[in-house]
Formats: structure tokens, C-alpha cells, sequence
């Protein structure tokens, strides 16, 4: 059964525009991986039915451990998503 992906972009400011790619997921965990792309700089989160984000992956983050700040430019994008971040 082929994915569903859905990509967007994102005008955070006259300066800077996001490339949002939201692709469902078989996994049970999370129905979805939402990847956020500025200028070079990758950052990838699954999402649950709630379209709540929990940080996976970065270009510039590997420990996921870390549990990192997100970026501002990722903290917009999700306000203009409607994602939230996992506490």
C-alpha cells in the first residue's frame, strides 16, 4: 500500500520559508514522520493521531537523548501546523 505524503511550504517570514513533508507511517507507535527543512538544516519528529510531535532526528542534533530545543523556525512551523511538541 503506497504512503501518503503530504508536502507544504512554509513562509515563517519574509526571509525564511520551511519545507514541510508529512508521511503516514505503518508504525503503531505514531501514524506519521513530519520532516521540517531550512537552509540546509533538517529536523524530523513523529507524530500521533493528536498531532503531537516527538523530536527523532536532526542535522545538527544526533542525541536523541538530548531532548533538544527545537530551532524558532521549527517552533513556528508547528504553530502554523497546529503540532504541538511532547512534554
Amino acid at each position: 500500500m503506497p504512503r501518503a505524503v503530504r508536502t507544504d511550504s512554509i513562509d515563517i517570514d519574509r526571509q525564511t520559508s520551511v519545507r514541510a513533508v508529512i508521511e503516514q507511517t505503518p508504525d503503531a507507535d505514531h501514524a506519521a514522520e513530519l520532516t521540517l527543512k531550512n537552509d540546509g538544516e533538517r529536523w524530523v519528529y513523529t507524530l500521533t493521531d493528536e498531532r503531537e510531535a516527538a523530536f527523532r532526528r536532526s542535522t545538527t542534533i544526533t542525541d536523541v537523548a538530548a531532548e533538544p530545543e527545537p530551532p524558532t523556525w521549527v517552533q513556528k512551523a508547528f504553530e502554523m501546523l497546529d503540532i504541538r511538541e511532547a512534554e
